[in-house]
């Protein structure tokens, strides 16, 4: 009977604690690597704002909307989430590409919306998936045809950029 209780023990107790101790270990040693999804740059909040890459972004709908009314540009909104590795790719390559940068910072206003921290937000665009672009006039309203859905690579959101700041 002892020896069947030193084997459900070890089963139990034993062998996970093993794993989790070589899980451990090649991680301190840099076999495992753990911080895949994290950006090269943490994405920093400073008031209103929340800076993605080079680009500064609005959290709050509201304001970006009235900054839109004031400058007359459209609104490009950018849903991501926390774990969406598509999501860090997307904005390792566009948001440090300098034409990226100028285009958005010159032709539009910009809101980032965290799918998980801002579910009414994402919700009430109706967002399926991320990361998702969605361009909006001052007043709210969705410019058709031009969302931007998954991932794609720079020259193609910069097409689609032109094609939104061209059309309003």
């Amino acid at each position: 009977m002892e020896n069947q209780n030193k084997r459900a023990f070890l089963l139990l107790f034993g062998i996970p604690l093993a794993i989790l101790v070589l899980i451990l270990l090649a991680q301190s040693s840099g076999l495992i690597q753990t911080d895949f999804l994290a950006s090269e740059d943490e994405n920093t909040v400073e008031g209103d704002t929340v800076q993605l890459g080079k680009i500064d972004f609005y959290i709050s709908m509201d304001t970006v909307l009235m900054a839109a009314e004031e400058s007359g540009k459209p609104v490009y909104v950018y849903v991501d989430s926390d774990y969406c590795s598509w999501c860090k790719k997307f904005e390792a390559e566009s948001f440090h590409d300098e034409r990226v940068v100028e285009m958005l910072n010159s032709d539009f206003e910009r809101l980032s919306v965290n799918n998980a921290r801002n579910p009414s937000v994402a919700s009430g665009l109706n967002i399926r998936g991320t990361p998702t672009g969605v361009f909006l006039r001052a007043d709210g309203s969705e410019i058709a045809g031009m969302r931007v859905v998954g991932y794609v690579d720079t020259d193609a959101f910069l097409s689609r950029l032109d094609d939104v700041a061209n059309s309003e």
